[in-house]
């Protein structure tokens, strides 16, 4: 049995990416860092992949979300996540 090598260039950044989240209300004024809890609310998120082996990253990916309190209320986190299927 013979031995060979295997030479892979791939340009760079082999990996790169960014993500950001923005939290709004419905039918209310733009929040700053507070929601309120007399308006309904959301959050968007967006994220980008970049760079030669962005095409082969694949799976599921999940997001969790969990609040912060102000004051003494208690901290939130949400039971239920978003998962979203990722297609190179």
């Amino acid at each position: 049995m013979s031995k060979g090598f295997l030479e892979i260039s791939l340009p760079e950044p082999y990996l790169d990416g960014d993500i950001s989240a923005e939290v709004f209300e419905l039918k209310g004024a733009e929040p700053n860092a507070i929601i309120r809890t007399d308006q309904e609310w959301g959050i968007k998120v967006r994220w980008t992949l970049k760079g030669s082996l962005a095409e082969f990253i694949c799976g599921e990916w999940c997001l969790h979300l969990r609040l912060e309190s102000v004051g003494p209320g208690p901290d939130l986190k949400f039971d239920s996540s978003k998962r979203m299927l990722l297609e190179p």
